[in-house]
């Protein structure tokens, strides 16, 4: 009896935590490519410095001009014509979000929290009753109590 209560509480914490962005390091990649003498560009910079410091340990962030190398290549990679270009990718370089233009603070963590990135486990909502088996868990990832 008390393997099936462990095997249970096991499952418990492995299906709480395999949505959650802090248990998968670094599974949205979050690009930023800036235009030169953009205005827009330029305000996007406080917008991704303070989304590094937030989200910097689950998403990889990086912000290239248009006029570096990897910048010309991202371009050309993907067919980009305005400024500035936001683009997310997942682990597998699959494009999960792209928007053209200025994207604000409270816009980007939103787009962020749709993919799973900022979900603690808090956020995370599991029941069963504590004799239940594993098949027995129901697990609701993004399910958040304010």
């Amino acid at each position: 009896m008390r393997n099936k209560i462990f095997a249970a509480a096991i499952a418990l914490i492995v299906a709480a935590t395999a949505g959650c962005a802090s248990y998968n390091a670094k599974k949205v990649r979050y690009m930023e490519i800036s235009g030169r003498g953009c205005y827009v560009c330029e305000r996007m910079n406080g917008v991704v410095d303070e989304i590094s410091r937030e989200y910097g340990n689950e998403v990889d962030i990086s912000t290239y001009a248009e006029t570096s190398d990897t910048g010309a290549d991202l371009i050309k990679k993907y067919n980009i014509t305005k400024f500035p270009s936001n683009i997310m990718t997942d682990n597998k370089d699959n494009v999960i979000f792209r928007y053209d233009g200025l994207l604000d603070v409270t816009a980007l963590k939103e787009i962020l929290r749709t993919k799973g990135i900022g979900i603690k486990p808090k956020d995370v909502t599991v029941t069963a009753s504590p004799l239940a088996a594993p098949s027995a868990v129901t697990f609701t990832p993004g399910a958040v109590t304010k």
